[in-house]
């Protein structure tokens, strides 16, 4: 794209593209630096989902646009916020109410496998229901073209993992008032019956504005929800238990950074380990660095 290299003598991070190229597209520079990570953990996990990211980048960017191109036909989809393994979040504008929101779209579409459906209907279930300022509001929860999607209140702010670096972190005071948000965030998601499994620094967006940053929790794909969650649904038709479609397996995140010690002895997931998952996350923008160490058993002070 840029006929330069990648890296400068003496730099450990990637040259900017749109520097050399202006006319590159953010989302497109944001998939090929997320490729040159120097972390193995940070970097795409398969050339599939770099695959599906660049596909994303390209439904985003037509080459014409025009009003039967809207996307279920109200949104425009301007540049690519994110992609998963399951599914892709855009920047988008809804042509007719005319405000920004973030589309959730469920990248396999009619392939997509059972249990991914019954996580994307569970996390709209969720955002529904919750109503804390630092979780995203839900717009609308919708099917288009065979594609589930949800369109949900836009976020500023950029991932908490840009602050996670021993040469880049944030000091004290800011860990603090994102704390007090999380953790708040957090009480209002358990206090609904439910234990949200992934708090990770790529789930967690600040905006650094004059006041303070301001957090928000994103992505409950792998919540888990209890009866008592179903008993705050403001049902017409109440679903009886034995009638809640559940996925038939849940990822597994027993291996990750953030996984509190009983879930790598094989326990379930409870509040206690998000609680576990939030210390974790707080230490790495404190330091920079990851809390416990290889084969670690106490954190670093």
């Amino acid at each position: 794209c840029t006929d330069t290299l990648p890296f400068a003598e003496g730099f450990p991070t990637p040259r900017p593209l749109r520097e050399a190229c202006p006319e590159i597209p953010v989302d497109f520079e944001a998939v090929i630096f997320k490729a040159l990570a120097p972390e193995c953990a940070e970097r795409w996990a398969s050339a599939e989902l770099m695959r599906r990211a660049l596909e994303a980048v390209r439904l985003a960017h037509p080459e014409e646009r025009s009003p039967d191109r809207l996307f279920a036909g109200s949104f425009d989809l301007l540049s690519v916020l994110g992609t998963g393994a399951t599914a892709t979040v855009y920047r988008a504008h809804h042509r007719r109410l005319r405000r920004p929101a973030a589309v959730k779209v469920l990248t396999r579409g009619t392939q997509a496998d059972e249990d991914d459906r019954l996580r994307f209907d569970r996390e709209a279930l969720i955002l529904g229901l919750l109503d804390h300022p630092c979780v995203p509001r839900l717009y609308e929860y919708g099917v288009t073209g065979g594609q589930p999607y949800l369109a949900m209140q836009l976020c500023a702010g950029e991932p908490l993992t840009g602050f996670c670096w021993p040469e880049k972190h944030l000091d004290p005071a800011q860990v603090v008032t994102i704390g007090l948000q999380l953790a708040g965030a957090l009480a209002a998601v358990h206090a609904a019956g439910i234990v949200y499994r992934d708090l990770s620094t790529a789930n967690v967006l600040v905006d650094f504005g004059a006041d303070g940053p301001i957090a928000h929790l994103l992505d409950f794909n792998h919540s888990l929800v209890s009866d008592g969650f179903y008993a705050q649904l403001d049902e017409r038709y109440a679903t009886p238990p034995e009638l809640r479609r559940k996925p038939g397996r849940e990822l597994r995140l027993d291996t990750m950074d953030y996984s509190a010690p009983e879930l790598r002895a094989g326990q379930p997931a409870s509040s206690a380990s998000d609680v576990f998952a939030l210390g974790a996350l707080l230490h790495r923008a404190l330091t920079g660095k990851r809390p416990l160490a290889a084969g670690g058993a106490e954190p670093e002070s």
